[in-house]
């Protein structure tokens, strides 16, 4: 029997992208939390931080957010972007 672990939605979206380019696994992750005289008390994103470093891995994006984001980002620039002053013709 192992401790609950909680984590936030932020440490898990973080995660969830190591785990799916199966830079480590959950069960990885989990258990490098034990230690010989119980659990360490801190959340999951140092733990999983601390694995894909000490793999040598890169740090992953989560790529269904990075679209979410990035369109976001898009409907915020078309509409508070700055608007096209069109100069009138000189007058005769």
């Amino acid at each position: 029997m192992r401790p609950i672990t909680a984590m936030t939605i932020d440490e898990l979206e973080q995660t969830l992208p190591h785990v799916a380019e199966n830079d480590f696994s959950w069960e990885e992750l989990l258990q490098s939390r034990f230690r010989e005289f119980g659990v360490d008390a801190y959340s999951v994103g140092p733990w999983s931080y601390d694995l894909f470093k000490r793999k040598g891995l890169p740090s992953r994006q989560n790529e269904a957010l990075r679209r979410k984001y990035d369109e976001m980002g898009r409907i915020l620039r078309d509409r508070y972007k700055t608007p096209q002053v069109v100069e009138a013709p000189p007058m005769l």
